[in-house]
């Protein structure tokens, strides 16, 4: 399936038939739904599986959630910021 055809399936209400779990997973978040996206990901159990799950951690959930606290190298104090 060419880009042009997986992105016009976009307007039906489930993806392509055939399309692999990880396709379907980024179908799904591009549909608005990341949990579902996220489930479709975690059944692929493969490098391609893999990729579409860190992706949707990373790119999709990973600006919504606050920084992380993490050492200061001068003072050794816990800053989520500079030091």
């Amino acid at each position: 399936m060419d880009f042009e055809t997986y992105k016009g399936s976009l307007a039906q209400d489930a993806p392509p038939e055939g399309v692999s779990m990880a396709a379907q997973a980024l179908w799904w978040e591009a549909k608005g739904d990341w949990h579902l996206a996220h489930q479709c990901a975690q059944k692929q159990a493969d490098a391609e599986g893999a990729w579409a799950h860190a992706y949707l951690h990373r790119v999709i959930a990973a600006p919504a959630a606050p920084p992380r606290p993490r050492p200061c190298l001068r003072s050794g104090r816990r800053s989520p910021g500079p030091c």
